[in-house]
């Protein structure tokens, strides 16, 4: 689960969140039905197996825990340029390998994407940068590094680079050119991609 998301339009300040969320709201409430504190509303893209996203004691979780549930949602408004960050603050450790979180970028459809996989505990990679073109979900890279309650990722997209960030400090580089355009940013659960992380 996550307490805090941040979606911004640029890669460097915070100032310039286009979606800031905390996850205040009412028990068992669908993110796509939840207003976020910064920017409009989530869009639910697609969900399949009942793997929902919702809201319960300020935090965003998932609703049915599976391996083989998926969901991802998107914010609004969209970016209005291809570099940007999406930043998720870790709250509990997770206890399933397979049990996943994605921080998305550059999302045009359900095909096409980059992704961070979080996985769960005894996950030989717990932490997957992912490019999904044409519907196959190739790994740009990998690391593991027990991810723990209140570790804080940020994930940073611009033309060609990928980066993804640990507490602060590099933990994984890129540099595919497969998905330049702005798309949109989000998050996501379960199986997307079918990425394995060494469930």
């Amino acid at each position: 689960t996550a307490n805090t998301v941040i979606l911004t339009s640029s890669a460097t300040t915070y100032g310039a969140s286009t979606t800031y969320d905390t996850f205040t709201g009412t028990n068992g409430t669908n993110l796509e039905a939840h207003a976020p504190d910064v920017g409009t509303t989530w869009t639910e893209e697609f969900v399949t197996g009942g793997g929902q996203m919702e809201i319960y004691a300020g935090n965003l979780e998932v609703e049915t825990n599976c391996t083989s549930c998926s969901a991802l949602y998107t914010a609004n408004p969209d970016p209005t340029t291809n570099s940007y960050y999406v930043q998720w603050k870790n709250i509990t450790a997770y206890t399933t390998a397979g049990q996943q979180y994605h921080l998305i970028a550059h999302y045009i459809n359900a095909n096409n994407y980059l992704g961070v996989a979080l996985d769960g505990t005894g996950a030989t990679k717990d932490v997957v940068l992912y490019a999904k073109v044409g519907g196959v979900a190739t790994e740009l890279a990998n690391s593991t590094t027990n991810i723990a309650p209140n570790d804080v990722f940020r994930f940073i997209v611009a033309s060609g680079t990928q980066q993804v960030y640990k507490n602060g400090t590099l933990l994984l580089s890129a540099a595919t050119t497969s998905l330049d355009l702005a798309g949109l940013a989000g998050v996501g659960c379960g199986a997307l991609g079918t990425i394995v992380t060494g469930k």
